[in-house]
């Protein structure tokens, strides 16, 4: 059996050695969960997992305490180097392309699960598969990671804005709207919703997340409830697509292929706090219940399947969650969490189908309309300037978003879509928009179309994104074309 590992000597002679304090704590930390998960080993204790291949996706059926989580390259290059190797074309000289580093927390003894994939093609269970060292550091991964910016205050406010996938519709049903459409015994329907991407019809399909009603001690009531994810586990999601930007918290597995992250609960609601959304541990726990049960597919029009959606089956909005039991976080607060991304999420940071977006700007809207509205701008009116303008439709929002499905007149839509835009100008997103009604018989309202003119800041960081993309697909040779 190996020999007990001592963290601190290790961490000293790193120090010694002249490796910065921060950073040796971290390799020490990390060396220190690869030796106790070879310790694990040895003593056959490998955590019970089941995998639900008729979903597409790992539910966790055991969840350990023990320093299982894979290292992190103990000897991985510093910042400086990986940056020399994220693109062909060096940028201006006005801005810099870095990935953002943040010291880990890098407690004693980490306390975290190990995820296992799902069933092959035969439906097969296979072992535990650990997130290799090589998930942490490599191109792919260091391309998202990293941001166009002048400086770290712009660079630490910046975001990726996923292509399809923030294009679907998936969170657009409220709290209140899903009280009014429960059945009895808590049941929801499973809930279809059309919209274009790039001019092809596709469906979303949501299935609700079906969770266990507790009582104010955490004990299970006997109950249970169905939810759609909505505004609250979209503000999850983003923020932990922004954590998976620092190192050594994200990772990108091509082999499996899969992507994600680790964190702790404090650090995700540290971070949902900072952007001014303050939740409670049990409420970001049920975030996180309704994210990684939920089912989300995506279905094509007729035979055609121009964007290959079949080949990614079905999963959930996470499609894996290991947590840790709560116990286990009274004795250890840093235990950390592992979450896999929606596979349509991997296949967009393989493909770089992503741009960098002011993630601060777009968690400080008021409602989930000026945020659809920014995400949709950031992705399609890539080409803004002051002299270009750009032009969206009443009809297509309504169709696209699913967030005016609720007002019972087009007119109240149309009040609330007016509000969104005034917002977007208080953002400094617009600098300016005017409105065309499109009116039939009896002054009935057909539609509305409003040219959008962009801000100066707007355009500027449209200018960085595409810098950025573009330097990026450089850098991945042979780059192919692709829709995601």
């Amino acid at each position: 059996m190996s020999k007990p590992f001592n963290e601190a000597e290790y961490r000293k002679r790193l120090i010694d050695r002249g490796t910065d304090p921060d950073t040796a704590t971290d390799i020490a930390s990390k060396t220190a969960a690869s030796h106790n998960l070879q310790l694990q080993k040895e003593r056959e204790e490998v955590p019970a997992w089941n995998a639900n291949p008729r979903r597409g996706s790992v539910a966790v059926g055991k969840l350990v305490s023990r320093s299982d989580l894979p290292a992190a390259p103990a000897g991985a290059p510093s910042t400086k180097a990986a940056l020399a190797n994220t693109a062909s074309e060096a940028p201006p000289k006005s801005a810099t392309l870095k990935r953002r580093v943040k010291p880990s927390a890098a407690p004693k003894e980490v306390a975290t699960s190990i995820a296992k994939k799902a069933a092959g093609s035969k439906g097969k269970q296979k072992g535990t598969v650990p997130v290799p060292d090589t998930a942490f550091n490599n191109r792919q991964l260091s391309l998202f990671q990293s941001f166009l910016a002048n400086d770290d205050a712009q660079r630490d406010i910046l975001s990726n804005a996923i292509d399809l996938w923030d294009s679907i519709p998936r969170y657009s049903v409220s709290r209140r709207r899903q009280d009014e459409l429960r059945q009895p015994g808590g049941y929801l329907p499973i809930r279809k919703a059309t919209f274009q991407y790039r001019g092809i019809s596709l469906t979303a399909v949501v299935r609700p997340a079906r969770l266990e009603l507790r009582n104010e001690q955490g004990k299970p009531t006997g109950e249970t409830v169905e939810y759609y994810p909505s505004a609250r586990e979209e503000l999850i999601e983003h923020a932990l697509r922004r954590l998976a930007t620092e190192q050594p918290s994200g990772f990108f597995d091509e082999s499996q292929p899969r992507s994600g992250l680790y964190f702790t609960l404090y650090r995700l609601r540290q971070e949902l706090a900072a952007q001014g959304h303050s939740m409670t541990h049990r409420d970001l726990a049920e975030g996180l219940d309704i994210l990684s049960l939920g089912g989300l597919d995506i279905e094509t029009e007729g035979d055609h399947d121009a964007l290959g959606v079949r080949k990614f089956g079905r999963s959930t909005f996470i499609a894996n969650l290991a947590g840790v039991k709560r116990e286990d976080l009274d004795l250890n607060p840093n235990a950390r969490w592992y979450v896999e991304f929606h596979p349509f999420v991997t296949a967009s940071i393989d493909k770089i189908a992503y741009r960098q977006f002011n993630y601060h700007r777009w968690m400080q809207c008021r409602g989930q309309l000026g945020r659809w509205l920014i995400s949709q701008l950031v992705l399609k009116y890539t080409q803004a300037a002051q002299a270009t303008s750009f032009t969206m439709k009443y009809s297509t929002i309504k169709r696209d978003s699913g967030l005016l499905d609720g007002y019972k007149l087009p007119r109240q839509a149309v009040a609330a879509l007016d509000e969104a835009w005034e917002e977007l100008k208080e953002r400094e997103v617009l600098a300016s928009y005017t409105k065309a009604e499109e009116r039939g018989a009896r002054a009935k309202l057909i539609d509305v179309s409003y040219t959008l003119l962009p801000t100066r800041t707007f355009s500027t960081e449209q200018r960085a994104a595409n810098k950025r993309q573009l330097d990026a697909k450089a850098a991945i040779v042979p780059h192919q074309e692709t829709l995601l």
